[in-house]
């Protein structure tokens, strides 16, 4: 009886496995294809706005359809982060980091709504430190998603005041206040549970699907902190106070590091974008030339390689993780082994912090995860062309 109990639970723990394996499997793929479609959008939206002959009302459009692909990409992550903390794999990488900076980047991300309006915004960071331990990348998605709800919720011409402060020697905090509709006392926890705003008629009103408080709660948590709201109720305002543990006492930021100098000539570098999606590839191969590349695309794994054999080198390499036949991990391996210092960037939908540790292993110098913007695959490719020419000129 008992070595019959045995392997049944032994079936039952395969079968939980073999079932969790199986939605790991689903999520990532399920990533991959919501994130690849708004891709070229938003690389072709960068061409488009290049043209100096369009008219001011068609860049106002695209300035929309840019802006709308960017949320949606935002709803995205948001889902896809919503199902890393159920399972608890939600990861974060703690550095010193300074918050200053952060809310500055906040700031910058929602001015043409605070702008739109017309709302004013101060700011007050007069803080004797300011650095934690933390993830930048999370932590500024928790201000950001704290930054958009006041500007949603406050009506034009409002007012929003930032202050930064230590509640206790070993805290920061960060209050965000508005003078928006408020919130009601018996919703104060509640707007923090997941898919939940305050009732119904926001929604109506306001749109949203009430997770970006939810993530940022559980974000602040995974750092050792909170987040939390007051208000006085209805007509109000609101405040959003985010408190984290200080660095120890000497750890300061590193400060930012600069960019590689552009190239003095772009078009010296040749770079292999290897992607199976026809759309991204041909608004990449557009927004590569026109920023002075010479480019060579590939489909597949196979004419990658085949690619690879040809005399001329590489300088960098841009390739997309999921292949029709294989992987973009089989290509980056292949052109390792023929340009060893060349610059490698992986773009793809595949965004998860696995999929990150793969690419690096696998050889990639970089990884973006899609949907990318013309100026952030910019800023990638001046980063690492360098690498490549300098192997080639030495």
């Amino acid at each position: 009886v008992e070595h019959l109990a045995a392997e049944r639970l032994a079936a039952a723990k395969e079968a939980a496995e073999a079932a969790s394996r199986a939605k790991d499997e689903f999520l990532a793929v399920l990533s991959h294809e919501l994130r690849t479609p708004p891709a070229p959008v938003l690389i072709a939206v960068r061409l488009l706005r290049d043209h100096a002959s369009l008219s001011g009302p068609l860049q106002s459009t695209l300035e929309v359809i840019d802006r709308n692909v960017r949320l949606e990409a935002r709803l995205i992550d948001d889902l896809l982060d919503l199902t890393r903390i159920a399972q608890g794999r939600l990861l974060i990488e703690k550095r010193p980091i300074g918050v200053a900076p952060l809310i500055e980047r906040v700031l910058e991300m929602c001015a043409a709504e605070i702008e739109a309006k017309r709302l004013t915004v101060t700011v007050d960071l007069r803080l004797s430190r300011d650095t934690v331990d933390g993830d930048a990348t999370r932590l500024q998605q928790v201000l950001w998603n704290v930054m958009r709800n006041a500007v949603k919720f406050t009506p034009a011409d409002g007012s929003i005041d930032i202050v930064a402060f230590q509640p206790s020697p070993g805290t920061l905090a960060v209050s965000i206040t508005d003078s928006g509709i408020g919130i009601a006392a018996d919703a104060l926890d509640r707007i923090f549970a997941i898919f939940q705003q305050a009732d119904g008629a926001i929604v109506r009103q306001f749109g949203g699907t009430g997770i970006g408080l939810s993530i940022g709660r559980a974000l602040a948590e995974l750092h050792g902190g909170v987040l939390r709201a007051s208000s006085d109720g209805a007509g109000c305002g609101a405040t959003f106070t985010l408190e984290l543990p200080l660095a120890a006492e000497g750890v300061t930021a590193p400060s930012a590091v600069a960019h590689a100098p552009p190239l003095p000539s772009a078009g010296a570098a040749r770079v292999l974008l290897v992607e199976d999606h026809e759309d991204t590839l041909q608004v990449m191969r557009q927004v590569l030339h026109s920023l002075g590349y010479d480019v060579v695309a590939a489909r597949s794994v196979a004419s990658a390689e085949r690619t690879l054999e040809g005399d001329e080198p590489f300088d960098v390499l841009v390739s997309d993780i999921g292949l029709p036949d294989g992987s973009g991990l089989q290509v980056v391996r292949a052109f390792r082994a023929r340009q060893a210092e060349a610059g490698a960037i992986a773009l793809t939908g595949y965004g998860r912090e696995d999929d990150v540790r793969r690419c690096r292993e696998a050889g990639f110098t970089m990884h973006l995860t899609k949907p990318v913007t013309a100026e952030a695959l910019q800023a990638a490719l001046g980063d690492v062309a360098h690498l490549g020419l300098r192997a080639r000129r030495a």
